[in-house]
């Protein structure tokens, strides 16, 4: 067929048994009446190729021959019994297994896979999907599906799943080249459904570039631990509570992860592992890990800014931001500066452990007092630089200026004159590699303890 649009429908099925090319889109309707046995066929050794899209409407598909289009394409499930994509089986279904799926070759634009019946994906693999070039969408929004991944992980180049009643994740997901979206709750209201998106085990999301999880109604649950891995950046853009270990992670360190404004994130007394290039809470977000620890990883080496007046650091936390965590400990990691301005025990209520601030350079203290209401730990590679009072109320505080032991640039503690470093434990000061310095006129510098020693 030269150009313009294909139409083929049939109530009992079409089946093409031979070389099929169109210099326009095709549109099938294998199923017109929407009862059983509509079944759309391309026969083994057979193609069906169109320079647009394609747009497929079937009770099942029989795919042995291979099926292409260049523009944005659609597969639907005509009377919304469901679908099961890979290995999954569905009674009565549009059944799509991997082989079939790698048959089919879509564009940048992408496929989209829709019933209002469930969609359940078991073991696509990235052969299977790597002939769609662009992002593979699976639509359940048009009744009261769920979107289900069981038995074995799959892997696309990218991925959006949409659905209005719920997404249950019982297996890892990867996408290899694109993003990965999943939205549990599309149309933001409560469907008496779940309307979120529920993760059984310890799971593994993992994408190429973002990755982004919406569930405005039931939020996003897991029963056990939950990584989700992005190179580009994470969105959390509804409340996420997990029951296990957890760990967000930028790990291309070129993108953040952010949650929504007045969401939380609550790991039920288990740790979280954050690496990202910003945390923004300026929007009342919340993170929750009971007397777990908190680990906060400054991705791009380019510093964090803690307490007031901030700015000129890739990461800045606010001294009012301190109090919506609420954890152990606290370790706040960076390979570039720290800087710490005016934090006030009042904010640092809600950290019940130690506060540990690392950086693999320099760690300053300017411009205004901080007091930490528990105990800080203060741990750099090459210098600590002390303008202003120190303490820690009711913990122990420990400054190490020289954490690695090997020669830097400074590797040393300085102390300017009339600074009080306070203790309510113990307080020890160390610089294995240098010294520590007093510096300013008079080199008069406080050092308080309640309850404890001092040692330099």
């Amino acid at each position: 067929v030269a150009a313009g649009t294909v139409t083929l429908n049939a109530n009992r099925g079409v089946s093409i048994n031979d070389v099929m090319t169109s210099g326009g889109t095709l549109t099938v309707d294998a199923d017109l009446d929407n009862g059983s046995g509509g079944t759309f066929t391309v026969a083994s050794g057979k193609s069906v190729t169109v320079t647009g899209g394609f747009g497929i409407t079937a009770d099942n598909v029989d795919l042995v021959g291979t099926l292409s289009g260049t523009a944005a394409s659609t597969i639907t499930d005509s009377d919304n019994t469901g679908v099961g994509l890979g290995a999954a089986t569905v009674v009565g279904g549009l059944e799509l297994s991997g082989a079939e799926l790698e048959n089919i070759t879509v564009g940048a634009t992408g496929l989209t896979i829709a019933t209002g019946g469930n969609i359940t994906v078991n073991g696509v693999t990235a052969a299977n999907s790597n002939n769609i070039t662009g992002t593979v969408s699976l639509d359940t929004t048009s009744g009261a599906g769920v979107v289900s991944f069981t038995a074995a992980p799959s892997t696309f180049n990218a991925l959006n799943v949409q659905s209005d009643q719920g997404v249950d994740i019982a297996v890892n997901i990867t996408t290899d080249t694109g993003s990965l979206v999943v939205q549990g709750d599309a149309d933001t209201t409560d469907d008496a459904g779940d309307d979120k998106i529920d993760f059984t085990g310890a799971i593994t999301l993992q994408s190429a570039t973002t990755l982004q999880l919406d569930a405005d109604t039931g939020g996003i649950v897991g029963d056990s631990g939950l990584s989700l891995l992005s190179a580009n950046g994470i969105a959390i853009n509804d409340n996420l509570t997990t029951n296990g270990a957890t760990i967000l992670d930028v790990t291309d360190n070129s993108g953040d992860v952010t949650i929504a404004a007045a969401k939380a994130i609550n790991t039920t007394s288990n740790t979280l592992n954050l690496d990202s290039g910003d945390l923004d809470l300026t929007g009342g977000q919340t993170i929750n890990t009971g007397s777990a620890k908190l680990t906060i990883t400054e991705s791009t080496g380019d510093g964090i800014g803690l307490g007031t007046a901030l700015g000129g650091t890739a990461m800045d936390i606010a001294d009012a931001e301190l109090a919506q965590l609420t954890t152990g400990d606290l370790e706040l990691l960076s390979a570039g500066k720290i800087t710490v301005n005016g934090v006030t025990a009042g904010n640092t209520g809600t950290i019940s452990g130690t506060t540990t601030l690392s950086s693999t350079g320099e760690i300053e203290f300017s411009t205004a007092a901080s007091v930490f209401d528990n105990a800080l730990s203060v741990s750099s590679d090459d210098l600590v630089d002390i303008d202003q009072d120190v303490s820690s109320a009711t913990g122990n505080l420990s400054i190490n200026g020289d954490a690695d032991t090997d020669s830097d640039s400074n590797d040393q503690i300085t102390i300017a004159t009339g600074v009080t470093l306070a203790a309510g434990g113990s307080l020890s000061l160390d610089a294995d590699s240098a010294v520590i310095v007093l510096s300013g006129s008079g080199d008069t510098v406080t050092i308080q303890t309640t309850g404890g020693t001092g040692n330099i």
